[in-house]
C-alpha cells in the first residue's frame, strides 16, 4: 500500500489504481453549498447522524458497505447530475466527493 497526501486529504491506494486528485482544499469544500447535501445523502443512506460525518471522512469507516456506497453514488449523480467514476473506490471520503461534484458541476 502506497499512502499520498492531496490538498489535505490522506488517500490510500495501492500501486496501479488510478485516484483522482482535485484542486480543492478541505476548507473550500467543507464551506461549499455542496458538502451539506452530500452530508445529508451520506447519512441518510448509511444510517447515522450528520453530526458524525466531516468533509475528511472515509465512507468505509463511517460504515458504509458496498450496496450503500452504490446507493450513495445513484444519489449524488441524480442531485448533481454529474458521472462519478465506475469504480467507487476512486472516491473514498466526504472530500473526494465533493472536490469531484465541484470540479465536474461547473
Amino acid at each position: 500500500m502506497k499512502k499520498v497526501l492531496f490538498w489535505g486529504t490522506l488517500i490510500t491506494f495501492m500501486l496501479g489504481i488510478s485516484v483522482a486528485s482535485f484542486s480543492w482544499t478541505d476548507e473550500e469544500a467543507e464551506n461549499s453549498d455542496v458538502f451539506p447535501a452530500v452530508k445529508t445523502i451520506v447519512a441518510e443512506k448509511i444510517g447515522i447522524s450528520e453530526d458524525d460525518i466531516t468533509v475528511q471522512s472515509n465512507l468505509r469507516d463511517l460504515g458504509a458497505d458496498d450496496l450503500s456506497i452504490e446507493e450513495i453514488a445513484l444519489a449524488v449523480e441524480e442531485q448533481f447530475k454529474v458521472t462519478l467514476p465506475e469504480n467507487r473506490d476512486d472516491l473514498p471520503t466526504i472530500f473526494s466527493i465533493v472536490a469531484w461534484i465541484l470540479d465536474n458541476n461547473q
